[in-house]
């Protein structure tokens, strides 16, 4: 129990001072009778008055204490609630789908079913929460992490695109996407995109990064881009610094792509959307002097065979 309050103490103190007085009352109307037949009897209902009353003034403590713990759980529920009110009156997505998601999260309920059963869909349905409430705060900070390799993002962010698209493209990485359904089908959106953009200016650029000479399959993957109207170089991965060795998409100068890569240079099943300006600079330096560097006398020429 903390410090007593003033209030406590000073009740403590009239209710001994009162008890006192009704003893000694007591004393004078019974002509000392009390103390002469047995002095320690006053000792013994003060002493006892005394313990009664620190009894009911610490239950009174604890209840107050109770009390204020439960008002403040309750204002503080009122308050989460309110916060999260107003952050949906202001939030840019579809109220209905928020909405929506806290019916069905008030509709789990657990009643039914075995202990085994409950115990695993709790731990799920709050994973999933959690899970989505990371992927939220991550992108009301300007970023989007996802455990895939998030193609049909590369594709939508391309169409978006309004001005430019530039890509460094890890071939040890990349070469299996390009000689894919999926590849070809981003191949195709490229080719439609540089055609249908052609009098706004609409460029892409991509850099090929290779650990040694293109293959003849990598050959043909760059000749129909060049043919489509991408502008193509090709770079050895040793000349580049530990910064630039990244797999990454930059999208006008607003968002940027990034592939995950492993520690021994190979993709990870996961990339990283950002619209942060810092992050969308970083990329794009990065890229601009990747570029420049495939043109530079200092480093190896690599092109196809039969250019």
């Amino acid at each position: 129990m903390g410090k007593p309050s003033s209030v406590y103490i000073n009740t403590l103190i009239s209710a001994i001072l009162g008890v006192v007085g009704i003893v000694v009352i007591e004393i004078i109307q019974a002509n000392l009778e009390i103390i002469g037949n047995n002095p320690s009897r006053l000792f013994s209902i003060i002493i006892g008055l005394f313990i009664f009353i620190v009894a009911e003034l610490y239950q009174m403590e604890m209840m107050s204490r109770k009390r204020e713990k439960e008002s403040r759980e309750r204002f503080e529920h009122l308050d989460r609630w309110s916060r999260a009110l107003v952050a949906l009156e202001e939030c840019s997505l579809d109220e209905k789908v928020i909405v929506d998601l806290c019916v069905e999260a008030g509709n789990i309920t657990f009643d039914d079913g075995n202990d085994i059963w409950k115990s695993m869909a709790k731990k799920e349905a709050e994973d999933q929460i959690s899970n989505l409430t990371s992927f939220l705060k991550n992108m009301s900070a300007g970023r989007i992490n996802r455990q895939t390799e998030g193609t049909l993002e590369l594709k939508e962010l391309t169409r978006l695109a309004k001005s430019q698209v530039r890509a460094t493209s890890m071939v040890q990485i990349d070469e299996d996407f390009w000689k894919s359904p999926v590849g070809d089908d981003y191949m195709t959106l490229m080719e439609t995109l540089l055609r249908e953009r052609k009098s706004s200016g609409f460029s892409i650029r991509r850099v090929f990064i290779v650990k040694d000479k293109p293959s003849k399959e990598l050959c043909g993957i760059i000749k129909r881009q060049k043919k489509a109207g991408v502008q193509v170089k090709v770079l050895k991965y040793s000349d580049l610094d530990a910064h630039e060795k990244e797999d990454v998409v930059i999208f006008d100068n607003d968002v940027s792509f990034q592939v995950g890569i492993t520690p021994d240079g190979t993709t990870a099943p996961d990339c990283a959307i950002s619209g942060e300006g810092p992050d969308v600079k970083k990329f794009s330096d990065m890229f601009e002097r990747i570029w420049d560097k495939a043109d530079s006398p200092n480093v190896e020429k690599v092109e196809c065979e039969d250019e």
